[in-house]
Order: C-alpha cells, then sequence, then structure tokens
C-alpha cells in the first residue's frame, strides 16, 4: 500500500470501510446471479432427475443451442437434426493413414459451426489410423471394430436423423450417410448401462432423443473429470434415450464457431472430428461460454 493511499484511508476509516463493505455486496451479488441456473453434475450413483427443461440453453446458431453444466468445464450442446440445409462435415475424407488434425482447425477449415471429436485412432506422431468404423458422404472410409458401438447418420426427407448401434456390423451400418465409431453405449433404449470400474477424466460423447432427431453433444474439460455413469445420468437428465461414449482423454473437445470451449491451452491432433454447418443467421459472433 503506497503512503498516500495509507494516509487517504487513515483520514477516512468509515469511508474505506463502506468502499469495502460495497466491493464485497456486488462480488456476492455476482456469484448469487452466476450461479442461480448452475447444473451441477450427478455424483456416480446419484440419479439425476431433472428434466430438459431445467438447463438454461443459450444459442449458438439457428439450429444448436448449449448449456454449461456444473463449475463450467462440462458443456452439452442440443442440436436439432430436422433444420433445413443442414450438413454434416468431417475428418478425415480418406481412408487409410492420415495426419492428425486438431478439431479446432477442422471446424475452421470447414466453416462447422458445431464441431468435436469422435471415432479413437491409434498413432501417436505424424500419422493417424481409425480404430473403428468411419463413414463420410456414404463412403467407408475405415474398418468396423465389431466389438465397439457407433452412431449412424441417415439423411432423409425429414432431414437428418440419428440412431446409435449396439455393434459395428454391417447389417446395422446399413443406410449410413455418416457414422463415427466410439467406444460403448452408456444409455440404451432409456436405461443407464452398467459399467464395473469407475474413473474420471475429460470425456465427449453423443446422445440422441428416441426419435432420432435431436442429438446431444457432451464435452467434459480434464478438470470436470465425469465418469461414464455420470455422463448417462446427464443424458437421461436431458432427455435422451440413447448415448455413446466417443474418444476421450487429451482428445476430448468441444468447438464452437471456430474456438474451444475448453480452457487448456493444448490441443492435441486427433484422428477423427465431425461437425455441423448449417443457418448461422441466428447470432453472427461465438457466444461467451460462462457459467449459467
Amino acid at each position: 500500500m503506497t503512503a498516500a493511499l495509507r494516509t487517504k484511508r487513515e483520514k477516512a476509516p468509515a469511508l474505506w470501510r463502506g468502499l469495502c463493505f460495497v466491493r464485497a455486496a456486488l462480488f456476492l451479488f455476482t456469484a448469487i446471479i452466476l450461479f442461480s441456473c448452475a447444473s451441477a453434475p450427478p455424483q456416480d450413483g446419484e440419479r439425476a432427475e431433472r428434466t430438459a427443461e431445467a438447463f438454461c440453453w443459450q444459442p449458438v446458431t439457428a439450429y444448436a443451442d448449449y448449456t454449461v453444466i456444473g463449475g463450467g468445464g462440462c458443456y452439452c450442446v442440443r442440436i436439432d437434426l430436422t433444420a433445413p440445409g443442414l450438413r454434416i462435415v468431417s475428418y478425415p475424407d480418406t481412408a487409410g493413414r492420415f495426419a492428425g488434425k486438431t478439431t479446432v482447425a477442422f471446424a475452421r477449415e470447414t466453416g462447422a459451426q458445431v464441431a468435436v471429436n469422435a471415432t479413437p485412432f491409434a498413432g501417436r506422431f505424424l500419422f493417424k489410423r481409425t480404430v473403428g468404423v468411419h463413414v463420410a458422404d456414404g463412403k467407408q472410409l475405415s474398418a468396423p471394430v465389431q466389438q465397439y458401438d457407433a452412431i449412424v447418420f441417415e439423411q432423409t426427407a425429414a432431414g437428418l436423423r440419428a440412431r446409435i448401434v449396439a455393434a459395428q456390423d454391417e447389417a446395422q451400418l446399413a443406410g449410413a450417410a455418416h457414422a463415427f465409431g466410439g467406444f460403448w453405449a452408456i444409455v440404451r433404449g432409456g436405461v443407464k448401462q452398467e459399467f464395473k470400474r469407475t474413473s474420471h477424466d475429460a470425456r465427449t460423447a453423443a446422445g440422441i432423443s428416441a426419435d432420432g432427431r435431436t442429438l446431444y453433444l457432451l464435452a467434459a474439460e480434464r478438470s470436470a473429470g465425469l465418469s461414464f455413469q455420470q455422463c448417462a445420468d446427464i443424458f437421461l437428465a436431458l432427455g435422451a434415450t440413447d448415448a455413446i461414449q466417443l474418444d476421450g482423454g487429451h482428445s476430448s473437445d468441444l468447438v464452437l464457431h471456430g474456438t474451444s470451449v475448453f480452457s487448456r491451452p493444448f490441443r492435441r491432433g486427433v484422428g477423427v472430428s465431425f461437425g455441423f454447418v448449417g443457418n448461422a443467421l441466428m447470432i453472427d459472433h461465438r457466444p461467451k461460454i460462462v457459467l449459467y
């Protein structure tokens, strides 16, 4: 504290204390506003009883909105797959080995307003290899892995429709315009699936509504540290009837309008990312991600 400020404080102690009180009151008021609509992630073993209407949704584009869950490290985007003109873009667009690319770079290159990482991959250095099915624009670019599940997108007269299949086999992948392999379904037919092990990490996952017309993309930073069980409970609270775990850990990312919602500075070049391009006239910039 400078000598001048010390002297001022000594001359006007009541005014100084009043100013401190006002600052404290403003801080408390701001904290109450920020946390009044926060939705905390459920703890392991605790069933979330919220409904989709209980979440605080904010617009991202004309076809999607988002909500922040908990302390800001967990995000969900809700996408209307029936939106006119909505299309899926993905990386890679070739088969075999390819260079890794961050989800941010992919989104900026393709103009995807919403993008996430997807299928697991092998290879830590320059070249990657997809581990699981990857279908882009009806062309299969990598082989299915039978023990893993997948999310499949079909093009219909009413727009896109998604379904989550229990195994990556040719019969279940039939008719796919796009398909992305993950690990396992964590919600199936409205029922949370059980896993013997519980571990907490950064997560990327996708869920769908019963009619397959609404897609939920969930992404959690390592600071949030969700388990499969917690992710499943969030999807059930959001109203999803089926959900699949995608590649997680350092690969996890969610990008809105070319900018990641994650706070970490390092971005990993991943094997597969996919995103959506559509009408963005509702807003012309990326919304500020804050805790509601």
